[in-house]
């Protein structure tokens, strides 16, 4: 557990609070709790405060707290830290408030690099024409806050998806334009694991390898057989 680590490091804590997960479907009991911890952290004389999560949903909701005037203790200057694994991105919902309340957190992030036709995809994405994906249309009507007709409904939405939106029009915490870290790990992940792939492929074209009288398929290969050339694409796609 991360906590345990710090005080082998001379690193003490004024208060450590454990946070249930934010359960839309039950906001009333959700804001009670995130009250009991707004209460904690505003009267703490602590200046910085680690906020272990894998998004920033609670955050954001902690903060947002005394905009909609539920608090009694006025809000008080904090660094916020935010650790490695945290998610950047808000909610759809949330992306009228105030974003000022993070300005001076301090985040880590996973190492990325830009992928070579990654903004060129992105920028000629039309959920019109992606067929069979139907999660493209459901993001696409959040994000832009419209709607596709509905062949079989004859009521008309107050305002039409044309397909030809911008992502790169939509604010930075609601869509991320640059590949993230995680997300860059899982390309590199894939990417590897295809490449060992066709390295085996095109080693069993060349050389139409045999094995007890039989030529040897793809499909035969074990997971561990393909380790070896796993390691050298990997660091190859780094």
């Amino acid at each position: 557990m991360i906590v345990e680590k710090f005080p082998l490091n001379a690193t003490c804590f004024a208060f450590v609070q454990r946070v249930e997960d934010l359960k839309m479907s039950d906001i009333l009991d959700a804001t009670d709790r995130l009250l009991e911890l707004y209460n904690i952290v505003m009267k703490s004389h602590a200046n910085a405060l680690i906020f272990y999560d894998e998004n920033i949903l609670i955050l954001r909701w902690l903060l947002y707290l005394p905009e909609i005037q539920m608090v009694t203790v006025e809000p008080q200057g904090k660094v916020w830290i935010m650790t490695i694994e945290m998610e950047l991105t808000s909610l759809l919902f949330q992306r009228s408030w105030d974003k000022e309340v993070l300005h001076g957190a301090l985040s880590f992030s996973v190492h990325s690099n830009e992928v070579l036709g990654f903004q060129h995809f992105l920028q000629t994405k039309n959920p019109v024409l992606a067929k069979g994906d139907g999660f493209v249309k459901d993001f696409w009507e959040q994000a832009f806050d419209c709607s596709f007709p509905n062949p079989i409904s004859d009521n008309k939405p107050e305002k039409i998806c044309a397909g030809t939106e911008k992502l790169e029009n939509l604010p930075g915490d609601i869509f991320e334009m640059r590949m993230t870290g995680h997300s860059y790990n899982i390309y590199n992940a894939v990417y590897a694991v295809a490449q060992s792939l066709q390295a085996i492929q095109s080693y069993q074209s060349k050389h139409k390898a045999m094995v007890n009288g039989r030529r040897v398929n793809i499909k035969d290969f074990q997971p561990w057989q393909v380790q070896k050339e796993f390691r050298l694409m990997f660091k190859k796609s780094v």
